[in-house]
């Protein structure tokens, strides 16, 4: 079983998104069978996935408040995680008014543009009026944020990267279509929206195509 890849995290992802939604309706306890139907796994899958936390028993299943904490501690959302946005565009604009992220713990400590109209402002769960983006590695000397978010345009992209490196930020969650290099030591997520937009169009493109040809046989 390998722990840190990306199927792995993404699974374990959906269990506590399950799980959450299980323990708001009341739920005390969850099978791996039940767990498996809701993923489209087999429960020999759910068993290995949580076989780590160490919370379930043979013939009981799975304690949903001890596994609900486990699961936290494994996603790393046992605890406040602070994080600045670069780039208050309309797409991080959209991203500091989301209510998901602060459920999940996370907050956005501060933000910067490049656009003097918009420093001052504060947006959705923003902590901190919109910084000039030159105040960044000032910022970034002063205070310890792990996740910076980006939402640049793609010439900005490594250049900002560069500065979030210099002020030892862990991680990077890219919205831009350039992906930078970043040290190994530095986690970089790159969201893949227009490609996954295509893969979408491609799917049902294909799905057309193999109902058309099914027709076509009949």
């Amino acid at each position: 079983m390998d722990y840190s890849s990306d199927a792995y995290v993404h699974r374990i992802a959906r269990y506590y998104r399950r799980i959450r939604h299980l323990n708001q309706f009341g739920a005390v306890r969850v099978s791996s069978d039940e767990l498996a139907d809701y993923m489209n796994i087999s429960p020999s899958q759910v068993r290995t996935d949580l076989s780590k936390l160490g919370v379930g028993q043979s013939g009981y299943g799975y304690k949903i408040s001890a596994l609900s904490e486990e699961l936290e501690k494994l996603l790393g959302i046992d605890k406040i995680n602070e994080m600045i946005l670069i780039g208050v565009g309309k797409l991080g604009q959209a991203l500091l008014a989301y209510p998901g992220f602060y459920r999940y713990g996370f907050r956005f400590r501060a933000a910067f543009d490049i656009n003097p109209s918009l420093q001052g402002k504060t947006f959705g769960y923003l902590q901190e009026p919109i910084q000039s983006a030159s105040e960044l590695p000032r910022f970034l000397a002063k205070n310890k944020i792990p996740i910076a978010v980006l939402a640049v345009d793609p010439e900005s992209v490594q250049p900002i990267v560069d500065i979030l490196v210099d002020g030892n930020i862990e991680a990077i969650w890219n919205f831009a279509s350039n992906y930078p290099d970043v040290p190994e030591d530095v986690v970089l997520e790159n969201v893949r929206i227009l490609e996954s937009l295509l893969k979408l169009s491609y799917q049902l493109e294909d799905d057309n195509e193999s109902f058309q040809k099914g027709e076509k046989e009949t």
